[in-house]
């Protein structure tokens, strides 16, 4: 299996597991964390009225100290 599918695979199940893992790491590849983004406002492209967007939860991705090295 490639690299991306693994990464891709390791995000997926940290986003189903939820609150279960805050932290998934894969020896070689790298770790995937789950963070709370901020609420904030946006803004509506055609009106420009500010539209609020409020907080969620996304997965972060830090490369292993390994993988940073084979792609300098």
């Amino acid at each position: 299996m490639p690299i991306v599918q693994y990464g891709i695979s390791a995000g997926y199940n940290l986003s189903t597991v939820g609150g279960e893992a805050e932290r998934v790491s894969l020896v070689g590849l790298g770790t995937f964390s789950l963070i709370e983004r901020a609420p904030r406002l946006g803004r509506n492209m055609k009106t420009g009225e500010a539209v609020p967007i409020p907080p969620r939860k996304t997965v972060k991705f830090r490369p292993s100290k390994e993988l940073s090295e084979k792609l300098q």
